[in-house]
């Protein structure tokens, strides 16, 4: 996964800092994943069926986990009529 905050191993040389630092920074980057996922999802749902090429470019567009995390999201309601 490549973060949107990369993490120094230079400037934090301790490695439970450095471990921190990174769980941190994994967490922040994959919330902000989800966020954009769901404002990218409007791009291919319709109330009446799905484009499938569009549904397709935005599967590659994220990380298994954050397309797996979107419909179970307690917050998000474009999933709700599917």
């Amino acid at each position: 996964m490549k973060f949107f905050k990369p993490v120094s191993v230079v400037e934090n040389p301790k490695i439970n800092e450095w471990l921190t630092l990174v769980e941190k920074e994994m967490r922040n980057t994959l919330a902000r994943l989800l966020a954009q996922s769901v404002q990218d999802c409007a791009n291919f749902l319709n109330k009446d069926r799905i484009d499938d090429d569009k549904f397709t470019t935005w599967l590659d567009s994220y990380q298994v986990n954050n397309v797996y995390s979107l419909p179970k999201s307690p917050h998000n309601t474009e999933f709700q009529h599917l």
